[in-house]
């Protein structure tokens, strides 16, 4: 995976966002793990969280489904399934919830 790059291979690719409660980008790093549901397709990485995170080479639709973890560096984990398009960027936003005291 490559992060804050623009997708120039064919294919699927996902335009990832993670956001703290008030719509800002993260600080820091974050591991991305994204994992097929249908094939062998798993992917791992540490991307800077300020920007946009530009993963491509995924398979898109129909088989297009991959669930996605992002670990912050807290060690919380935010996760869910995203669904890619048969070709160019899905985008998505991940925003991460405050932390109870």
């Amino acid at each position: 995976m490559t992060g804050n790059v623009t997708a120039t291979e064919e294919g699927a690719s996902l335009r990832l966002k993670v956001l703290r409660a008030d719509r800002a980008f993260l600080d820091g790093s974050v591991e991305i793990r994204l994992h097929h549901m249908e094939l062998t397709d798993d992917r791992v990485s540490q991307e800077a969280a300020s920007g946009d995170i530009v993963i491509t080479g995924l398979h898109g639709a129909p088989q297009g489904l991959y669930r996605l973890s992002v670990i912050l560096e807290d060690g919380r984990t935010i996760s869910r399934f995203v669904s890619l398009g048969a070709k160019g960027p899905t985008d998505l936003e991940m925003v991460v919830p405050r932390r109870e005291e």
